[in-house]
């Protein structure tokens, strides 16, 4: 049988668990009545590392429950105080006041309610039709469904989102925050909480596997599994005595490319301008540096007029300039062809190339280096 990919980076797994535990209940919600005692039996867990990103996690299929949430979390004074207090933090800090957020797997909707008293307008995602119904009842807005890669979800987009212990139940997590972008305005944040991987290790709890939870996050997995889905991590940390692990994040923006254009207009006219002037006057014009940044702007600008390129590196000499296909000539074309001006593109070797020129090559013309996005005239 060949061996199953890691549910964050696609790897192989090993071929071997790094641990098992056998005869372990099939399910931690599959409690069986007195009439299922007969049928009931234990299970295998084959718990697995994978090699390439870390991510802990047991191979094999969910639990049939797996994309519902089954939680008496809202039941606890002292837990419901915790989450009071972390949707008020989490809206404050946004500024999110009577904003739309989503929560994903909110199960009957508990944390919506403190989500709402903290001044949002927190709309609720929930799997189990009866879970939806019963939020329902007590006036919370729930929509029935699960999230999955191009899911498109009613009243989208949101302008953040909240996942509290969801996550780790997800057999393609990756997928189901991809699907959880798409519904979110860019540069939305997120509040992402899992059971934290380091507590289980610090303290040696092999018994906290259970076929329900299929990843164990730790702070660098879970940052790799929301960076690889399309968020960029604000902060990471442990919280509710070191049980948890709370990520706080955003939908990322894509770079914003329309500067570059302004920038390439700006440079590619300055460029064409030198050429004019230099490239036909006296003796002509050459270009120091055969390096990619000097060969993407000579074909940019269309720069037939410098008549050579100097570059010190031997392999290059002798070849041609990509487009323009000026030649490439070693230093010495300076003094066997003079030229009246030279363009440096040398990068970080720019200054030393000034030097060359000034100091040993006397070289007595106008000197121009590129610098940023713009040619500068040097003495």
């Amino acid at each position: 049988m060949p061996s199953p990919s890691c549910r964050l980076c696609g790897t192989l797994l090993p071929d071997e668990p790094a641990f098992s535990l056998e005869n372990v209940p099939r399910s931690a919600q599959g409690l069986p009545g007195p009439t299922d005692l007969a049928e009931d039996s234990g299970a295998d867990l084959l718990v697995f590392q994978c090699n390439a990103c870390g991510l802990v996690q047991l191979a094999g299929t969910p639990v049939p429950y797996f994309r519902e949430v089954i939680t008496a979390a809202g039941g606890s004074a002292r837990m419901v105080a915790f989450r009071r207090e972390q949707a008020r933090q989490f809206v404050a800090s946004f500024d999110l006041h009577l904003r739309r957020i989503l929560e994903v797997g909110c199960g009957e909707g508990y944390f919506l309610d403190l989500l709402e008293e903290a001044g949002a307008e927190p709309v609720g995602l929930e799997a189990s039709a009866s879970a939806v119904a019963r939020g329902r009842t007590l006036g919370r807005t729930i929509h029935q469904g699960y999230l999955e890669e191009r899911t498109r979800l009613v009243g989208g987009p949101f302008e953040a989102f909240a996942s509290i212990n969801f996550l780790e139940h997800a057999p393609d997590p990756v997928g189901l925050l991809r699907g959880l972008c798409e519904n979110l305005v860019l540069g939305a944040p997120g509040l992402v909480e899992v059971p934290s991987f380091e507590h289980i290790l610090e303290c040696e709890r092999f018994y906290d596997f259970i076929p329900d939870h299929l990843s164990y996050f730790t702070e660098s997995t879970l940052r790799q599994l929301l960076e690889r889905s399309g968020f960029d991590v604000i902060s990471c940390s442990r919280v509710w005595d070191g049980y948890d692990l709370a990520a706080l994040v955003h939908r990322r923006r894509p770079m914003d490319a329309q500067t570059w254009d302004q920038a390439r207009g700006q440079l590619v006219a300055e460029l064409k301008a030198f050429c004019r002037t230099h490239g036909k006057n006296g003796r002509g014009l050459a270009v120091w540096g055969a390096s990619h940044q000097a060969l993407t702007l000579l074909a940019l600008a269309d720069a037939t007029a410098v008549r050579y390129v100097v570059d010190s590196a031997p392999f290059k000499q002798g070849r041609f300039t990509p487009v323009v296909h000026s030649p490439i000539r070693g230093p010495e074309a300076l003094v066997e062809d003079p030229v009246d001006a030279v363009i440096v593109m040398a990068a970080g070797y720019s200054g030393e190339v000034v030097r060359i020129l000034r100091e040993e090559r006397a070289f007595r013309g106008t000197v121009a280096v590129l610098r940023g996005n713009a040619l500068e005239v040097v003495p």
